[in-house]
């Protein structure tokens, strides 16, 4: 997932009020310049990029609300105790993802030194 927002969702408002600025000048103008058929051209890969990027995202958590419906072993109840319990199990979850790799490099590290056997009498 990225951390930037999308963008284009901002932008389409933007977009739909500079065409309807230009048609409106054009229009006024009797400049004959504007292309109907390049605007819905346009209009239509920007609403159909759009709607792909929905229906996918739909599909992906239809699957997830499937996986979860189907495949679940085990359900938390919804009680007091259940929300110190989820918040233990997110911290030891953090701390796994950034401590196991570290000792996964300490070791490594470690494993690269040669032993020397020395013998003290």
């Amino acid at each position: 997932m990225s951390e930037f927002p999308n963008i284009i969702l901002y932008a389409i408002p933007f977009f739909i009020l500079a065409m309807l600025v230009e048609l409106i000048y054009t229009i006024k103008h009797h400049i004959q310049s504007y292309e109907s058929k390049d605007a819905f051209a346009s209009i239509g890969m920007g609403l159909g990029n759009v709607l792909l990027g929905f229906l996918s995202k739909a599909m992906v958590l239809a699957t997830f609300f499937y996986i979860y419906e189907q495949f679940r072993f085990f359900t938390i109840p919804l009680t007091w105790w259940s929300f110190i319990l989820i918040i233990l199990l997110m911290i030891l979850l953090i701390i796994g993802t950034i401590a196991f790799p570290m000792n996964v490099a300490f070791f490594g590290h470690r494993m690269s030194f040669t032993i020397r056997h020395s013998t003290i009498i």
